[in-house]
């Protein structure tokens, strides 16, 4: 048993030959087991150590980006909900009804729970579950509309389910960096029927179409400019193509990492081979070529050690040969230098 440059050869006891066959080695997994343990997945996602083949790089990459997204998308979730705490903390007054408002806060704080633990599992962000928090978005609004019917400034900072809606778009346009997939060697979503490009489209428009709905009903208040109500639902629209512009850059630099990746690999098996041909022509044909210097000394009656050596060489270089019919016949000369 001989190894070569990631190859295995096994020697015939025999004819002398050595037959080449390729291992491959074992995949690993692009994604480590972090489970549901967050500090774990941060840890794995914002380290910039790496040990691994340059093909596991652009594999390992994207996992990180994917989960580094996650982590992002849920600070400033978590920032949203602690300005929804401070508006009810400071003007739970101003609201027309406190209590709803309260209990839709604690609903968002219970919805956005959930939704970490789902993401953090999964490694990235889905995009199913975020439109189901659109829908809850959707819902949201509605309830900050009844909780804020008379209050003055409903259009201000007191309805923080703007910003929270706003969000979702964003996670929404952020799955463009990867076109909703996951990363290699990562686990596969939910089939979907439509194209990534129409669903976010539709929900972004929802959104705005459901806060514009939400700041005029019963009515509009005499004090919301209207120009105002229409600048905050151009907001979704405004964010979602910011978040969507730095998903494709992501999207693009990741493809120059895999290009890169695949060039260099391709350029280090160039090298193997050509290594691994030099050195068949230094173990198969140098002994020939001794063999030839043997035979010019001789005369005509060539030895039987010499004969029993040229056969031998032939079978070897038959090993190492693809089977075609010039190697059986280079087979059957050798048989006849030790039949000679």
């Amino acid at each position: 048993m001989v190894h070569h440059n990631g190859r295995i050869g096994v020697r015939d006891g025999m004819a002398g030959a050595v037959r080449i066959s390729v291992r491959a080695a074992p995949a690993r997994a692009a994604a480590p087991e972090t489970g549901w343990h967050p500090v774990a997945l941060a840890r794995e996602a914002f380290t910039s150590a790496f040990q691994g083949s340059r093909r596991e790089l652009a594999e390992v990459t994207a996992w990180r980006t994917q989960a580094a997204l996650v982590f992002v998308w849920l600070a400033a979730r978590g920032a949203l909900l602690v300005q929804a705490g401070i508006d009810l903390a400071v003007g739970r007054d101003a609201y027309t009804r406190p209590g709803l408002a309260e209990g839709l806060a604690l609903a968002c704080l219970v919805e956005s729970a959930l939704l970490a633990l789902l993401t953090i599992r999964a490694q990235r962000l889905m995009l199913w579950p975020l439109l189901a928090d659109a829908l809850f978005g959707i819902a949201g609004l509605a309830v900050m509309s009844a909780a804020t019917t008379l209050t003055p400034g409903r259009a201000g900072s007191l309805n923080w389910m703007l910003p929270y809606t706003v969000a979702t778009v964003v996670g929404l346009a952020l799955l463009s960096a990867f076109d909703g997939k996951p990363a290699p060697g990562t686990r596969a979503g939910r089939p979907r029927r439509l194209p990534l490009p129409a669903v976010q489209a539709v929900a972004v428009t929802a959104l705005a179409a459901a806060y514009l709905v939400s700041v005029n009903v019963p009515r509009r208040l005499p004090q919301d400019d209207p120009l105002l109500l229409w600048g905050n639902a151009a907001n979704y629209a405004g964010f979602f193509l910011a978040a969507f512009v730095l998903a494709v850059l992501l999207r693009r630099w990741l493809a120059k990492i895999g290009q890169r990746n695949d060039e260099a690999a391709r350029q280090a098996a160039e090298l193997s081979h050509a290594a691994h041909w030099r050195a068949l022509t230094v173990d198969v044909f140098g002994p020939v070529l001794e063999l030839f210097d043997e035979l010019a000394g001789i005369g005509d009656e060539v030895p039987a050690p010499l004969r029993s050596e040229a056969g031998r060489l032939i079978r070897l270089i038959d090993a190492v040969r693809p089977d075609t019919e010039e190697t059986s016949a280079a087979s059957s000369s050798g048989g006849r230098w030790d039949e000679t």
